[in-house]
């Protein structure tokens, strides 16, 4: 369904499509070289079966799909079976029904504060929306799959002070249901737009506190130099 949401939205193919196409056992190996959470374990338990099983994705025929000769992709029933075994043994509840496309497309829109903007025109261009618009579909996107972690990579680095103003709004917003990890080289957006900051320095962490503590105090001399303008 999340597949058919987003790609009905314009993208090119789903997580689970994606997943598919670069293998299954990519994840499934790096897992079992690390200690996982007891929390990222449960999250991962139909995945790993899956692989498991073989089936490793479009190079095996199966993954979350089954592929014939020409790669085309059909629903496999027994994946909707392996959810709801692993669910139930991990007593995970299920919704009784599931939301249609619409109804996701819908919920991601309102989270970023877009559907009444929208909603009318939901076939026009994303091109077409301003630059603002633009940025807060790009975080729509992302959210049917229910990610813990959203990475902004200088989110406003191409938006007038009003747009700039709005987005760091709606991260806000979202705050307390993602944990929002932004990167941005404008100190004023570090300090308005944070709980907690970085400073990175030539690839290395020079010192991580909160966002008050850092700039008001800092601890390293190096953080104190790039606040003041000294060098940056």
């Amino acid at each position: 369904d999340i597949d058919g949401a987003l790609e009905g939205w314009g993208l090119a193919m789903g997580p689970n499509a994606m997943m598919d196409l670069a293998g299954i056992d990519v994840g499934y190996l790096v897992r079992q070289e690390n200690v996982l959470s007891d929390e990222r374990r449960r999250l991962y338990s139909a995945t790993n079966r899956i692989s498991e099983m073989g089936r490793h994705g479009q190079k095996t025929g199966a993954g979350y799909y089954t592929y014939g000769a020409d790669r085309k992709r059909t629903p496999d029933p027994l994946i909707d079976v392996i959810f709801r075994e692993e669910a139930a043994r991990l007593g995970i509840a299920q919704r009784n029904t599931k939301p249609s496309p619409d109804e996701i497309v819908e919920q991601s829109l309102r989270q970023v504060l877009l559907w009444d903007k929208v909603k009318d025109c939901l076939q026009r261009k994303a091109t077409e929306l301003s630059l603002e618009e633009q940025q807060k579909l790009c975080i729509a996107r992302l959210l049917p799959v229910k990610p813990k972690i959203l990475l902004m990579d200088e989110p406003c680095s191409a938006l007038d002070p009003k747009g700039t103003e709005a987005v760091e709004e709606l991260l806000w917003e979202l705050r307390g249901q993602y944990t929002i990890l932004i990167v941005t080289h404008n100190m004023a957006q570090a300090r308005r737009a944070s709980e907690e900051c970085i400073f990175m320095l030539m690839g290395k962490v020079v010192e991580h506190a909160r966002t008050e503590e850092m700039f008001v105090t800092p601890t390293h001399r190096e953080t104190a130099d790039y606040i003041e303008g000294r060098y940056g």
